[in-house]
């Protein structure tokens, strides 16, 4: 199904394994003493009071996974029983579970062809390059501002958002513009500095439309609504 299971955190592994309805751990599990019941969907009535097989109450039931596995990584880590739930991790989900083939061995059923690498250098024309120069100058700004603050460490998310903008500039101007945080920036920008017009990049006053640095196709003056 996937050669990546696992990219982030545990968790991720449990709609897998619920697909696959992998018994106990994909299940919804009692913990009455006595009691067998286990389920694939949480099902207690309407009500919500009890549970539509053996009556006892939702609190009496849990996820296998989570009991076993999820919870105790969390809370400790990979130390005490953090340590053993990795181990039954690797034990009883994924051995069970994953299937490792290489390509080296199963190269006559795949029969891929030969792995060609070509590359090739693509030239930023004018317009291109301003435009990611104006996105790169802010993104090095916020950078150094991290740096003088000695808050490198503690703002690596928006960090790697700051270097993902630099990619989708290169990809197209269209990522940037229509993006969710180019939107807020703008947003944040205008309240700032009054109703003058501001660049959703670089956060500058516009007095002319033509001092914008804009695509070919002219997007980006219609989207910071720059009065020509």
């Amino acid at each position: 199904m996937t050669g990546t299971p696992i990219q982030n955190r545990v968790s991720e592994l449990y709609g897998l394994v619920r697909f696959l309805r992998h018994d106990p751990y994909a299940y919804y599990c009692c913990r009455i003493k006595g009691c067998a019941c286990k389920k694939i969907e949480w099902q207690f009535g309407e009500r919500g009071a009890g549970c539509v097989d053996c009556g006892h109450s939702p609190m009496s039931h849990g996820a296998h996974f989570n009991q076993r596995v999820l919870n105790p990584i969390t809370k400790c880590g990979y130390s005490g029983a953090g340590a053993t739930a990795m181990l039954r991790l690797r034990t009883e989900l994924l051995n069970p579970l994953m299937l490792r083939r290489t390509k080296e061995e199963r190269a006559q059923d795949l029969q891929l062809p030969p792995l060609v690498v070509k590359v090739q250098l693509v030239e930023l024309d004018a317009a291109e390059r301003d435009f990611y120069e104006c996105v790169y100058k802010r993104t090095q700004a916020k950078f150094d501002n991290y740096v003088q603050k000695g808050a490198v460490l503690h703002n690596y998310a928006h960090i790697f958002e700051l270097l993902s903008r630099l990619r989708q500039a290169l990809d197209h101007p269209y990522l940037v513009i229509h993006g969710p945080s180019a939107h807020k920036d703008t947003a944040q920008a205008a309240a700032a500095k009054g109703d003058s017009d501001v660049c959703g990049l670089c956060q500058l006053d516009i007095d002319k439309a033509k001092d914008c640095a804009v695509a070919q196709c002219r997007l980006l003056l219609e989207e910071n609504n720059i009065k020509s």
